[in-house]
């Protein structure tokens, strides 16, 4: 058979989950975004992330909550507080109906952490009693993350999209394997030791 007519093998990628194809339309402009808001263009960037949210809940739920997050984020730091903690309710909910207690319980302290940073104070105090209530039922005040076994350094970004690589934002598969929560592509540890 000869080699151009041989059908190519598509390699899996772990536990099935999507990610953003490398040179994709969606994957361009979550790295300029990311670039946007390091710039400190934060409306720019979030108008790109609200769009890439709203596109993530169609077609990558998985997604759509870091994209909101990060809306909300840059609507923040723009000043644009009614708008911001919509993305940031929004993507809470979303973490809720994945079903990643711990995860949402992390990402609940930091979300009202960063709205307490920004002065906003009555927000935060608001966001948190509707987070104790049904269906989220947490008590941020209470929460400590799980002890975890040591894990690799991770690299400051993701290679791929430009995102910050938080160590308990990212999926862990296994023990050294992370994927970006944003566009799904490996982050490399630092260094190989453990």
């Amino acid at each position: 058979m000869p080699f151009f007519s041989r059908r190519m093998r598509r390699r899996r990628r772990p536990f099935g989950r999507p990610r953003l194809r490398a040179g994709g339309r969606a994957l361009r402009e979550l790295q300029a975004a990311h670039k946007l808001l390091r710039s400190g263009r934060h409306s720019a960037a979030a108008d790109i992330f609200e769009e890439l949210a709203s596109l993530a809940e169609a077609r990558a739920p998985q997604r759509a909550p870091q994209l909101h997050f990060q809306a909300g984020r840059a609507r923040l730091e723009a000043g644009q507080v009614p708008t911001a903690l919509n993305h940031l309710r929004r993507g809470l909910h979303l973490l809720a109906l994945g079903g990643a207690a711990e995860r949402l319980a992390a990402t609940a302290a930091r979300v009202i952490a960063g709205l307490r940073q920004h002065g906003l104070q009555d927000e935060a105090e608001e966001l948190e009693r509707e987070l104790a209530a049904p269906p989220f039922e947490l008590a941020i005040g209470e929460f400590e993350p799980e002890v975890r076994r040591s894990r690799p350094d991770l690299r400051p970004n993701c290679p791929a999209c430009g995102a910050v690589a938080r160590p308990d934002e990212v999926e862990w598969f296994e023990h050294a394997t992370a994927l970006c929560a944003y566009c799904g592509s490996i982050i490399p540890p630092t260094s190989s030791a453990e």
